[in-house]
């Protein structure tokens, strides 16, 4: 895969959803977002966010309807293989070495996990994340990028993050040895 086209589609996937277009980061962003998908080269992902449109029903949380509305249905294994890279990133900068070859990054989309096991999904929420975000967290420009993270003591290399783009946008992380099949 050509991971520049992935970053191109996940700035892209990030700063045309409705929930984050009145961050100030965003709206620095836009013009230029704009004026690349006017380039002749760029009809393919212009195109594709068409693709990635669809209706949805629009409820409050008490489940009253209030009509329909577009919204785009991004494609998730891309949003997540870039997070599986800037996790590996964040793991240099914060450990001062890359992640080993034995260990791979996974990466889920806060929407992505609602199609997860329920049992793993609660686990995920109960035992997980209270952990994550009590940390400190970094971030990186003003309302741009926050990420939390914990290292486990029992394995250095083995980690679980949260990252946050523009306040709203949320991914969970992990670095994990990957099981060699004698062990299995």
């Amino acid at each position: 895969m050509d991971a520049s086209k992935d970053d191109e589609y996940f700035r892209l996937a990030l700063t045309i959803r409705e929930d984050v277009f009145d961050n100030p980061a965003v709206q620095v962003i836009l013009p230029k977002v704009r004026r690349s998908l006017r380039k002749p080269s760029k009809r393919g992902y212009l195109q594709s966010i068409i693709n990635d449109l669809r209706e949805i029903d629009l409820k409050t949380p008490g489940g009253l309807f209030l009509g329909h509305r577009l919204a785009d249905m991004a494609d998730l294994e891309r949003l997540d293989r870039v997070i599986s890279r800037i996790t590996k990133g964040l793991f240099y900068k914060e450990l001062g070495y890359p992640l080993p070859k034995e260990y791979i990054s996974m990466s889920f989309s806060e929407s992505g996990l609602s199609d997860l096991d329920d049992k793993v999904k609660k686990g995920i929420q109960e035992h997980f994340i209270p952990i994550i975000l009590s940390t400190e967290p970094t971030s990186i420009g003003e309302k741009v990028f926050t990420y939390w993270s914990v290292i486990t003591q029992e394995d250095q290399n083995t980690s679980i993050w949260i990252m946050e783009f523009f306040e709203n946008i949320r991914f969970l992380s992990m670095t994990v040895k990957i099981r060699s099949n004698a062990s299995s």
